[in-house]
């Protein structure tokens, strides 16, 4: 119960243990393993425009290897897509002693120019294509986990170039376009195949002018340096999935010691 969970004060570790209730997870139409998030409630505006969120995933049983990894998938990526309001982040005051030069006084954080610079339309706190991390290798299977939060400001139409994925809900369906709301989370998969480097971006005009997207390398998978490890093929059995026939199966599952289960969070680079 989040009412009776200890605050955690600065430079203390607290450790929080949870029941997943099985509600919580996949229902029996849904995809393997469903996205949540979490945040902070001490102050729920400031903390989350100061950065304290993150992303949750929930697995149907058995989907999960002994360390907590996904079976037969070779990457898996996780997308905050969040206009963060630093109007509102702990940490302003600091940022304009840091940064701003002569007088300076509380009423100009009113002015209207100053509160718009500060709305960095961001994926995983990054604007302009600076968010690192986003690869992965030709006939990988991928799954994203696409996460929104924020206020009314924060309608997304999250925009995959080159590749299309599967969603699954009640039937599945392949697309190039997910829609997210504030407090909305959505998983899809895709298994690449065009190796580039492209754009991934929110669909929302003034969005991307403000900086609302990054980008995705694919490597060929003659690329031994990277690519050294078995990647899931496209057999007779399951060529429905790419013509886009409901009737997708989960991709086959593979031995943990053949895939790379890269697991990128924000920006980071995970290495198992």
């Amino acid at each position: 119960n989040y009412r009776d969970s200890k605050t955690a004060m600065p430079g203390e570790i607290v450790i929080y243990q949870w029941d997943v209730p099985e509600r919580s997870g996949p229902g029996p139409n849904d995809s393997a393993c469903l996205s949540w998030i979490y945040y902070s409630t001490v102050d729920r505006v400031k903390d989350l425009y100061s950065g304290l969120v993150g992303p949750l995933k929930v697995c149907r049983k058995g989907t999960l290897d002994s360390n907590g990894r996904r079976k037969g998938v070779s990457k898996e990526f996780a997308l905050l897509f969040l206009v963060f309001d630093e109007n509102q982040s702990w940490y302003l005051e600091e940022n304009v002693n840091s940064y701003i030069q002569g007088d300076w006084n509380r009423s100009q954080q009113q002015d209207e120019e100053f509160m718009e610079s500060n709305k960095m339309h961001a994926i995983n706190g990054k604007v302009y294509a600076n968010l690192p991390g986003l690869e992965m290798c030709e006939g990988d299977w991928v799954n994203w986990y696409l996460l929104g939060m924020g206020q009314e400001i924060d309608v997304h139409t999250v925009h995959f170039h080159a590749e299309t994925f599967i969603y699954r809900n009640g039937k599945s369906y392949r697309a190039d376009v997910a829609d997210l709301f504030p407090g909305t989370f959505e998983m899809v998969e895709m298994q690449v195949g065009n190796p580039g480097t492209w754009l991934l971006h929110c669909h929302v005009a003034d969005h991307i002018h403000a900086g609302m997207e990054t980008l995705f390398t694919i490597l060929p998978h003659q690329d031994s340096e990277h690519c050294n490890y078995n990647v899931f093929k496209i057999t007779a059995e399951t060529s429905e999935e790419v013509t886009g026939d409901p009737s997708v199966e989960e991709p086959a599952e593979a031995s943990e010691e053949k895939i790379s289960h890269d697991i990128i969070l924000f920006g980071s680079r995970l290495d198992h």
